[in-house]
C-alpha cells in the first residue's frame, strides 16, 4: 500500500468505527499543521489553508487565533463529508474538542508563544485590576508564593478573593481542593489555553476514575456559558475519560446546566458556592 494512502487511514485503523467525515476533518488539521511556519521575528505561526485563494497563510499571534484557524479548517472538511437530512447535519461536530486535544499533544505551539513573553512573577497571586473596579484596586495582595493551608483558610473566610487570584493560582487552588478529596492531581502546562487544566485520578478498590478539569476564574457576574461546558464534554469523549468537571469562581448559565443534565454522570459543574463549600471543608476529614 502506498505510504501516503496508508497514513491517510491511520485514524480508521486505530478506531475502525470512526466515520469518514471525522477522518477527513482530522487529516485536514494534521496537513495544515505539518505546513506550519514558525516566525520568530513576527512572533507568529503561519497556517497555510489550501482552500484559500493562492493558499493564503493565516498568521496566528497566539493560541486562540491558532485554535480558531485550525477549527475552521476542521469544520469545513467535516461539513463537506457529513450526511445531511432536511438541510441539517445528521451528527454533531466536536471540532473544539479535537483541536484542543491536537494542540495539547503538539506542545511546540504553546511553547513557541510562551517563549515570546516574560512569564508573570509567581509571587503575584492576585491581579486585582482584571476583575475589580479601579476604586477597589487596593484589594489585599497575599504575600505567598504557593497555594497552602494558610491561604486556603483565608479564602474560606473570604471566598470572593478567589475571583482576584492569578488564573494559574486558581488552577492550583482547585487542584489542592481535589487532592484533599482523595484525588491524585496533575496540572497541565500553563502554555495551554482551556480544557484539561487539571488531570485528576481517583483510585478505588473497584477501579480508577479519570476526571478532566477546566478552571474558569471569572468575575461574579460573568457566567460560564454552554460552549465551555460542551467543549469540555467533547474532550472527555475524545480522551475517553470517566468524567469532566468545570470549576468556576462565578456561576453557570441556564443552557450550561441543561447540557450538564443531559450527561449527569459524565459532566460536573462546580460554581462559586460549591468551591466555597470545599474551602470550608478543607482538611475537615484529616
Amino acid at each position: 500500500m502506498d505510504e501516503e494512502i496508508e497514513d491517510s487511514w491511520e485514524d480508521r485503523r486505530e478506531d475502525p468505527g470512526r466515520p469518514s467525515w471525522e477522518i477527513h476533518a482530522r487529516e485536514a488539521v494534521k496537513a495544515a499543521w505539518e505546513g506550519a511556519e514558525f516566525d520568530d521575528v513576527r512572533g507568529t505561526i503561519g497556517i497555510i489553508d489550501s482552500d484559500e485563494p493562492r493558499h493564503k497563510s493565516n498568521e496566528c499571534k497566539n493560541l486562540d487565533e491558532l485554535t480558531e484557524v485550525l477549527s475552521s479548517i476542521y469544520i469545513r472538511e467535516w461539513y463537506a463529508y457529513v450526511p445531511f437530512e432536511n438541510g441539517e447535519a445528521v451528527f454533531d461536530d466536536y471540532e473544539a474538542a479535537y483541536v484542543e486535544s491536537f494542540l495539547w499533544q503538539h506542545t511546540e505551539a504553546g511553547e513557541f508563544f510562551n517563549s515570546l513573553h516574560v512569564e508573570d512573577s509567581e509571587e503575584d497571586l492576585f491581579q486585582s485590576d482584571e476583575v475589580v473596579e479601579p476604586s477597589q484596586s487596593h484589594v489585599l495582595r497575599l504575600d505567598l508564593t504557593q497555594i497552602n493551608e494558610e491561604l486556603i483558610r483565608r479564602l474560606a473566610s473570604q471566598p470572593e478573593l478567589m475571583r482576584v487570584l492569578d488564573p494559574r493560582k486558581f488552577e492550583e487552588l482547585v487542584a489542592e481542593l481535589l487532592r484533599d478529596k482523595g484525588y491524585e492531581v496533575t496540572l497541565t502546562p500553563r502554555s495551554r489555553d482551556g480544557g484539561r487544566d487539571i488531570i485528576a485520578i481517583k483510585r478505588e478498590d473497584i477501579g480508577s476514575a479519570l476526571t478532566l478539569v477546566e478552571c474558569k476564574r471569572y468575575a461574579g457576574n460573568n457566567k460560564v456559558g454552554v460552549d465551555v461546558v460542551r467543549g469540555l464534554y467533547g474532550v472527555v469523549e475524545v480522551d475517553r475519560a470517566t468524567k469532566g468537571l468545570v470549576a468556576t469562581t462565578s456561576y453557570f448559565t441556564k443552557d450550561a446546566k441543561v447540557f450538564r443534565d443531559k450527561v449527569p454522570y459524565r459532566l460536573g459543574l462546580a460554581d462559586f458556592d460549591v468551591l466555597r463549600g470545599m474551602l470550608a471543608q478543607f482538611r475537615s476529614n484529616k
